[in-house]
This record gives structure tokens, sequence and C-alpha cells, in this order.
């Protein structure tokens, strides 16, 4: 079993990549937020409803930082309440 390295680093470390983690998730969901609604045009105007099919794949290209983002708040969350 691997070691888990969120237990290794320092709380001020936590929350300096918690907040590095948060700000790449909502960019990232900007972006592919605007991409869809270009990608719904373009399906729309050349009736490819096919491509549809994109937009729920690419939700799973959110998801390793999301889960990550999701470890960091447990080991906050649990050296808190540890005080």
């Amino acid at each position: 079993m691997a070691k888990n390295k969120l237990s290794e680093m320092s709380t001020d470390e936590l929350k300096k990549q918690k907040g590095l983690l948060r700000g790449i998730v909502i960019g990232m969901a900007v972006v592919m937020l605007l991409c869809y609604i270009v990608l719904i045009y373009l399906v729309l105007q050349n009736k490819k409803y096919v491509l549809l099919v994109i937009i729920p794949a690419t939700f799973m290209s959110l998801l390793p930082s999301a889960l990550r983002l999701i470890q960091i708040n447990t080991e906050l969350k649990a050296r808190h309440s540890n005080k």
C-alpha cells in the first residue's frame, strides 16, 4: 500500500495546494462550459447530433482534479478536528 503523501504535508502546504486546485477546477469548468455552448451551436447548425456525446464524456477530465481536491479537504478537516 502506498503512503498517503497528504498526511506528510504541512497544513500550509495543503491550503496552498487546495487554492491552486480549486482555481484549476473552476478555470477548466468555465472553459468547458464555453466549449459546450459553441459545440451545441455547431451541432444545431450542422444537424450532427452524434457530437453531443462529447459533452458527458469530457466531464471525466475534471474527475482527477476534483477527487484530489476532495482528498485535501478531507485531510484538512481531519487535522482541524484533532485540535
